[in-house]
């Protein structure tokens, strides 16, 4: 597609966008704060059986393809479409983490591990608080649903 920028407003705003600055702190410390929600919500959903729901959960906002571009430096592709041309704008290992992340019905437990610890990570990375009690009581959930998961006996 060609577009005709006759007065180079276009290119101004475009020059502007080039120049944006990294996601402020504040932003990601946001985005943190959104993604340990969901994580609370999820395996707390999880704890109750409702594994479908639990994986909804999981993918309910973008913070976990949104996540990746923070950590590999590229948080200007965070805010319109974080999951846009992944494959391409990623390196290699970050999508092997993210497909770590798409787990299926029977294994949400690894999922949920596994997204915790790339929240954990990413936080570290980034230098954003993570609320020690909050985070103590979600790496104790994930480990209580992993157990009730192992000791719970197949229906017949």
């Amino acid at each position: 597609m060609l577009i005709k920028d006759c007065d180079e407003q276009l290119a101004a705003l475009l020059q502007a966008l080039r120049r944006k600055a990294p996601v402020p702190a504040v932003e990601a410390q946001l985005l943190l704060n959104r993604t340990l929600n969901w994580l609370t919500f999820g395996l707390n959903v999880l704890a109750r059986g409702e594994r479908i729901r639990a994986l909804e959960l999981l993918w309910l906002d973008s913070r976990q393809s949104a996540a990746p571009r923070l950590s590999a430096g590229r948080p200007h592709l965070v805010l319109a479409h974080p999951s846009r041309l992944a494959e391409q704008r990623l390196p290699a290992a970050l999508l092997e983490r993210y497909h770590r992340l798409t787990g299926s019905l029977d294994q949400l437990e690894d999922t949920y591990a596994e997204a915790l610890s790339r929240t954990e990570g990413l936080a570290g990375a980034l230098g954003l608080l993570l609320p020690e009690q909050l985070w103590d009581e979600l790496r104790q959930m994930e480990r209580d649903t992993r157990f009730r998961s192992q000791t719970k006996r197949p229906d017949i």
